[in-house]
């Protein structure tokens, strides 16, 4: 039997935070949509990547990807899939690739069939389902697939918003394109909105523009064009948080390159630190920032209603902190 020896040791050093996911989505698929060449800049390869990206593939777009650079340089698109055929697109586990690519594949007027592995088609789908029902867009699902055949036509969409903002980004990527106006309603109060966010801040930036009332209802003017455009994938707050936590609780480390103007949601995890009484420090103008454990942190109670991603690693950090803390809100980690 081997024998593998487990040292304790502090975490020591710089990180080079990753790129954002779910920005990376996001800046592929308008890619994809303006139908030119683009470039997209600091992007990393993870499976639910590769599920977006063969889904584009799949739509007829070509790509290639250099390791040692991290950019994706996305061609013009083609319409080389035989179109008697109906369009099967492999969404790996990726719940953002199938609920932002059911919208998009509408746009082709097609059959496509959505597969998928693990608990994928487990996953909540009756907002779309509904909305098939009355646009008259015929499906199916089982166990392993969803089949859609049907025309996204323009008009009032109704989705609910305690369940993921995932089905409105989706509609606000194909909603655009379309000839007449369209404007979705949201049906009780939108949760992570600032995934909402930044649909709308990587549309604008490719030149989609999207009239946010409050979070109540969005209107989408139709008719409109993506512009091909470079883009670069920021980091990750999401991934950043275990670090910047690793240095709240007695650790020397600092994570490179995080934009302090995002708007990811999870850039909440700096005010959580500090209102245990840890700091955060932010060096080399504002290039590298850390967490540094001070003797007066304290616990707190924080809403992860927007912010579900973040509660293994507040877990951790409460357990340092001195008193009780409570997680509250935090339900829609059930689905």
């Amino acid at each position: 039997m081997d024998i593998v020896n487990i040292q304790s040791k502090m975490l020591k050093g710089r990180v080079v935070t990753p790129p954002s996911k779910s920005v990376a989505h996001r800046a592929i698929i308008s890619a994809f949509l303006s139908k030119e060449a683009c470039v997209i800049e600091n992007i990393e390869l993870s499976e639910d990547i590769k599920a977006t990206l063969n889904c584009i593939r799949e739509l007829g777009a070509k790509y290639t990807y250099s390791a040692t650079k991290k950019i994706l340089k996305i061609d013009k698109k083609t319409s080389n899939r035989a179109s008697n055929k109906p369009l099967v697109l492999d969404c790996g586990e990726s719940g953002s690739t199938l609920r932002f690519f059911i919208p998009i594949a509408l746009l082709t007027g097609r059959e496509v069939k959505f597969t998928g592995r693990g608990k994928l088609m487990q996953r909540p789908q009756t907002p779309y389902f509904d909305m098939f029902d009355k646009k008259g867009i015929e499906y199916s699902c089982d166990e392993n697939s969803i089949t859609i055949n049907g025309k996204l036509t323009a008009g009032e969409f109704t989705i609910p918003g305690n369940i993921s903002s995932q089905f409105i980004t989706g509609l606000l990527f194909a909603l655009p394109t379309l000839e007449k106006n369209s404007i979705i309603e949201v049906d009780g109060r939108l949760e992570s909105r600032s995934y909402v966010d930044l649909t709308i801040d990587v549309l604008k930036t490719f030149g989609i523009k999207i009239k946010n009332n409050n979070y109540e209802s969005f209107e989408i003017e139709g008719n409109q064009k993506y512009k091909p455009m470079d883009y670069k994938v920021e980091s990750d707050y999401s991934q950043a948080a275990f670090f910047l936590v690793a240095g709240a609780i007695g650790c020397d480390v600092a994570c490179m390159n995080l934009r302090a103007d995002s708007l990811q949601g999870d850039k909440a995890i700096i005010d959580i630190i500090k209102q245990t009484g840890a700091r955060i420090i932010e060096d080399e103008g504002g290039k590298l920032v850390k967490a540094q454990r001070t003797a007066v942190m304290h616990g707190i109670t924080v809403d992860v209603g927007e912010i579900p991603d973040l509660v293994p690693i507040l877990a951790v950090l409460f357990t340092f902190c001195d008193g009780e803390s409570r997680i509250i809100n935090a339900g829609r980690l059930r689905i």
